[in-house]
């Protein structure tokens, strides 16, 4: 499986109001869980699969 190579490029964020829950595990965000955005794809992750 080839590796994801890193470019200059700023990944296009995806908006914290379009996802509920991490877009790796799909646990809930909530208090305890918060959103975070992976630097590499720009995607809502949680602080666990970040």
């Amino acid at each position: 499986e080839p590796a994801l190579a890193l470019t200059s490029e700023e990944p296009g964020w995806v908006p914290n109001n379009e996802r509920r829950g991490c877009n790796i595990c799909q646990k809930k965000f909530g208090l305890l869980r918060r959103k975070h955005h992976c630097r590499l794809c720009g995607e809502v992750i949680c602080g666990d699969c970040s």
